[in-house]
């Protein structure tokens, strides 16, 4: 999903007009669409590995679907994102991330549960 997100982002890249290698509009264009196809492949690719992330419930399971949902954000108005968030929200509840007590964590540990915690819920309330 990283792959997919960064890729969704290529096209922002800076070219110079010195550079001899410097894209025209319509270059620039054609290989934005290409950008979307290679983040779209990615994103299938990892859409097939859902199942097993849900399996897993663990704090990446939580970050995975973060992730998911930031992908899909910009790109579906059906709401995929919102159901990937809402998947997020349940398995950080599910592995407590939602408490504030954690007597046997690493405090690095904590800190990790909270950010992802607090993103998850953020994304989900205004996203």
């Amino acid at each position: 999903m990283i792959f997919a997100i960064g890729t969704q982002f290529c096209h922002l890249c800076p070219t110079t007009s010195d550079d001899p290698f410097s894209l025209g509009p319509v270059d620039r264009e054609m290989a934005h669409t290409e950008d979307d196809a290679i983040a779209l492949k990615f994103y299938h690719q990892a859409s097939k590995l859902i199942p097993d992330v849900i399996a897993h419930a663990s704090i990446e399971s939580v970050q995975a679907f973060e992730l998911l949902a930031v992908y899909t954000l910009p790109i579906d108005a059906a709401g995929l994102s919102c159901t990937y968030l809402g998947i997020a929200i349940k398995i950080a509840t599910q592995n407590g991330m939602h408490l504030r007590y954690h007597k046997h964590l690493e405090p690095r540990e904590v800190e990790l549960r909270k950010r992802i915690w607090w993103t998850a819920y953020t994304l989900e309330r205004y996203g």
